[in-house]
């Protein structure tokens, strides 16, 4: 498992931070979150992170479907962390 920040927004419509731990041998796709990155160049995302954040969607295979996961960082750093911390079997 990885320890990833996870951008989230709450029923107030407020953006949060919390950690999330992420099975890296169930991510199918990661790509970059132009949204959030326009929210937080409009200076609506105040949770302090530096001004050129970029945030990264991660897509995560769960039972018979798919979910996304939104965190904080670059999606070359992310896809790195997720594929480094993938380990295969040996059979």
């Amino acid at each position: 498992m990885i320890q990833l920040t996870e951008v989230i927004e709450n029923t107030a419509g407020k953006y949060m931070v919390r950690s999330v731990y992420i099975n890296p041998t169930q991510v199918v796709m990661v790509r970059e979150d132009v949204r959030l990155g326009s929210i937080m160049a409009e200076g609506k995302l105040d949770l302090g992170f530096t001004p050129n954040m970029r945030f990264s969607r991660i897509t995560v295979r769960g039972g018979t479907s798919n979910y996304d996961v939104v965190v904080a960082g670059d999606p070359t750093i992310v896809y790195e962390k997720v594929n480094t911390s993938k380990t295969l079997l040996k059979g």
